[in-house]
């Protein structure tokens, strides 16, 4: 058997079109995203991964992009401009005039800030359903996920895959929707990759299934990915993926994180939403009735689910972000996986929770790399691998934050490759490394890894190194536009806080 190949390359929140994100261009007041220059962080960061594809993958197997959730700034940038960066990202992976990077075939797994693609996508699968289903049949539900194990690729973004065809030459490529959840299973090596973004490990984005049981306290939330979508796609959808495009709340994700932080601001926010809400339900007279009770509600139950898992910059995650994790793992993840392994119903083989699993999450912007050796229902210590983010959420500096690539080989070995964090005091972000084995808490032993991760590391590894000078380059272009961000940051949050009549 040759040596191991780069199979898939993960990536999650790059925010494009987002004015804190170190991937959109700025114009010269530091604050408006310029549509149509790519940024140099951008363009050093593909002249490094074209580089490092070609030494872990043959020309003849180009690696599948799996892009996981919060790529596009959809929730409070417009979409023109969202789109216009993701087409220079585009051209980046998938160049005209050279060889593309990756598969023709690319995975989208939507997050919060993106969620919108998957509703276009479902409700698009649904029409097709609709229209090959027999007329004197009764109508089946509409689908609130996809299948873990084998997506379907006809569900497809429609309004990116236009992006990536405006161009000429790349009338093949596609990029299919995946939701919530896509893994890839190596029955020869026991190996599974599990991918989703990580909005679902925190409270905020299961906001509905609590009111749910806080009105109802009989009814408990089901115990499935599908009924944790059902309960929550609306107000995902609405708070994280359209709201910010309606002008209700503003156009600015520093500001909105911002007022969630602040009591005054999220009193301010809820009487926003309250107002909206009631005047769209019952009569005039009515209205205030109905601004009251929701605005009572919406400020409890928001309380209750926030703070943001990315506002605890002490650690790479929280205790509350921690027990999220876990349940997550040990309940809906692992029940789709027992659904749909292929090996479930065989004598003698592996049951689902006994794949040794290495789970693939970004969202909180704060890459990190750990095992969890007891969680219920799976065998193994389950290594998690976080891919952090590419905006800058502080005013000050934060080390836990940052962005990392996961490569994982066709044997499914997976390593982190940690592009950057952000240093205390503002000095160079950290540089290009592959991340070291993970390490005991409180004991600073790092835990033996087997022969075929160590591998898939030291060849990850020797490719980075082969190239420092290029990663060296994009070091200092994301330190540069780090540094540029946390000073825009003040200005672009004050602005868009008197602009939507916030003062917390």
């Amino acid at each position: 058997m040759g040596a191991e190949r780069l199979r898939y390359v993960c990536m999650s929140d790059l925010h494009l079109g987002a004015q804190n994100s170190v991937l959109s261009a700025i114009e010269g007041d530091g604050m408006t995203v310029d549509k149509a220059t790519t940024s140099e962080v951008m363009t050093r960061l593909f002249a490094g991964l074209h580089d490092l594809i070609g030494q872990l993958a043959p020309s003849e197997a180009r690696p599948t992009l799996v892009l996981n959730g919060d790529i596009l700034e959809f929730a409070l940038a417009t979409d023109n401009t969202a789109l216009s960066v993701f087409e220079q990202f585009i051209d980046l992976a998938f160049p005209v005039d050279g060889e593309p990077l990756f598969d023709d075939r690319v995975l989208y797994l939507p997050g919060n800030h993106d969620h919108h693609l998957w509703e276009t996508a479902r409700e698009r699968q649904y029409a097709h359903h609709i229209k090959h289903s027999p007329g004197d049949e009764p109508l089946d539900e509409p689908w609130h996920t996809t299948k873990m194990l084998d997506p379907d690729a006809s569900i497809e973004a429609e309004v990116l895959t236009a992006i990536v065809r405006r161009r000429a030459s790349r009338d093949t490529v596609s990029i299919a929707v995946v939701y919530p959840n896509l893994g890839f299973v190596e029955p020869q090596s026991n190996q599974a990759v599990l991918f989703h973004h990580g909005h679902f490990t925190e409270p905020l984005y299961r906001l509905m299934s609590t009111l749910q049981h806080d009105l109802f306290p009989a009814q408990e939330p089901g115990p499935d990915i599908w009924d944790w979508e059902s309960d929550n796609f609306a107000w995902i959808d609405f708070f994280w993926s359209a709201l910010g495009r309606s002008g209700v709340v503003g156009a600015d994700v520093g500001a909105l994180y911002t007022m969630l932080q602040s009591p005054k601001a999220l009193d301010w926010l809820a009487g926003n939403l309250s107002t909206s809400i009631a005047a769209r339900r019952g009569p005039t007279y009515v209205q205030p009735v109905t601004r009251a009770v929701v605005r009572r509600i919406l400020t409890t139950a928001i309380a209750k689910a926030s703070p943001l898992e990315r506002a605890h910059v002490t650690a790479p995650l929280s205790d509350r972000a921690e027990d999220g994790l876990v349940a997550y793992l040990e309940g809906p993840l692992l029940r789709q996986l027992q659904a749909e392994d292929p090996d479930r119903d065989r004598p003698g083989t592996t049951p689902a929770g006994g794949r040794e699993c290495t789970f693939v999450f970004g969202h909180t912007h704060k890459p990190f790399e750990r095992i969890f050796p007891d969680v219920a229902g799976w065998t193994y210590p389950i290594r998690v691998l976080n891919t952090g983010g590419w905006v800058v959420d502080t005013i000050e500096p934060v080390e836990v934050q940052g962005a990392a690539v996961v490569l994982v080989a066709d044997n499914g070995a997976a390593v982190s490759l940690r592009l950057f964090t952000e240093p205390p005091g503002g000095g160079p972000a950290t540089p290009v490394t592959v991340a070291e084995p993970v390490v005991e808490p409180g004991t600073g032993v790092a835990i033996p890894e087997t022969p075929m991760l160590g591998s898939w590391r030291r060849r990850a590894e020797a490719a980075v190194e082969a190239d420092r000078p290029r990663w060296d380059a994009f070091t200092a272009a994301v330190s540069a536009a780090v540094v540029q961000r946390h000073e825009a940051l003040p200005k672009i949050i004050d602005h868009a806080m008197k602009t939507h009549g916030a003062t917390p």
